[in-house]
């Protein structure tokens, strides 16, 4: 669920300038791909680089932890990794760093992105919405039901697919999403005001209580899974549109706090590296000086990863932001031309919004 609240605000965020100014991206989809290379790209080749020395010095050997799927790296490994492939190789889905995957399909998103905001443009941001949930939904079914091979697909492929619509889904949804928050067009403005988002939030959040708390552990299906994971992007982007207007509300007061803001600005650091590092306190601290001698149960040991490892990943992803992701954020794109005095404010909010994480 947090992968699908992550794609979801990909969306919105990424929508931002668009919502914001005319329907267009802004500098076109050349450029666009461009800012995205530039911002996505350097941090995730360090921290492959990152991993790969956790990995060598401490994380190397089989643990039986769930670690051990990052585990062992081949040059084949680095190769799929490093063209953003992973999300589809059929083997080696969590290799190097868990995390890994869901960049890969990010990055495969940005490449329908222009194309959903021409959509949007000519037919509407909530048409193209719902014509990218319907379709993708639809497609989740018939690669449900129907066998690979009548596909004439390899066997994981159907899988992996159906992951990739499903996030491609709930990303135009945060693309409208954004469109519903800031845009200027008087129907949504009457959208954003007259709609209790706060009371969307805790219905969809309510309707996947009840989902799970009908469903027993051992019949949870992929469609459970899917509607689950449409529920929580409707609870996550209702908490962004509430928390976007004009008035102060509580979801504005908690999402807009120094320390969730603060931490917001690495969070794509946090994201990048926390797994390694959550590993290499469990495996060279916790288990065999802490949790192995004293015979804490599940729930203890819990409790001391809680205030060691997540303290120790915050930390060190914060000094990997200074160096490995910092220096590209906001990066010119070749040469730039002199802002005439006087030129409106909005404009570099805007230009802000369009470089910003997508996480």
């Amino acid at each position: 669920f947090a992968v699908s609240a992550f794609i979801a605000i990909s969306g919105f965020s990424l929508m931002l300038p668009v919502a914001r100014g005319d329907g267009r991206l802004p500098g076109g989809a050349w450029t666009f791909f461009k800012r995205r290379a530039r911002r996505i790209l350097p941090p995730y080749y360090f921290a492959i680089a990152f991993s790969l020395i956790l990995i060598w010095l401490w994380l190397g050997h089989p643990s039986g932890t769930s670690w051990d799927a990052s585990i062992p790296v081949s040059k084949t490994t680095l190769v799929v990794h490093a063209l953003l492939l992973n999300d589809f190789w059929p083997s080696g889905y969590f290799l190097i760093n868990g995390v890994f995957w869901s960049i890969a399909l990010e990055w495969h998103l940005y490449f329908f992105f222009p194309a959903l905001v021409l959509l949007a443009r000519r037919f509407g941001a909530l048409a193209t919405c719902l014509t990218t949930l319907a379709a993708a939904y639809l497609l989740c079914e018939v690669l449900t039901f129907v066998p690979a091979h009548d596909l004439l697909l390899p066997a994981y492929l159907p899988g992996r697919i159906t992951q990739f619509v499903e996030y491609l889904g709930l990303f135009a949804l945060g693309m409208l999403a954004a469109t519903v928050a800031f845009s200027a067009q008087p129907v949504w403005s009457a959208v954003r005001r007259r709609v209790p988002w706060g009371a969307v939030a805790l219905m969809a959040f309510a309707g996947v209580v009840i989902m799970f708390a009908q469903t027993g552990p051992h019949q949870i299906t992929s469609q459970v899974f899917l509607g689950a994971d449409l529920l929580i992007t409707v609870v996550t982007l209702s908490l962004f549109i509430a928390a976007g207007r004009a008035e102060r509300s509580l979801a504005r007061i908690v999402l807009g706090a120094r320390p969730i803001a603060f931490t917001g600005k690495f969070a794509y650091s946090i994201y990048l590296i926390h797994a390694p590092i959550v590993a290499a306190v469990y495996l060279c601290i916790v288990r065999p000086h802490i949790s192995g001698p004293l015979h804490l149960p599940f729930p203890a040991t819990v409790a001391v990863m809680m205030v060691t490892a997540v303290p120790i990943a915050i930390a060190a992803a914060y000094l990997f932001f200074l160096v490995c992701e910092r220096p590209f954020l906001n990066k010119p794109l070749g040469r730039q031309t002199k802002k005439p005095r006087g030129a409106p404010a909005a404009a570099n909010a805007t230009q802000a919004a369009s470089a910003a994480p997508s996480a």
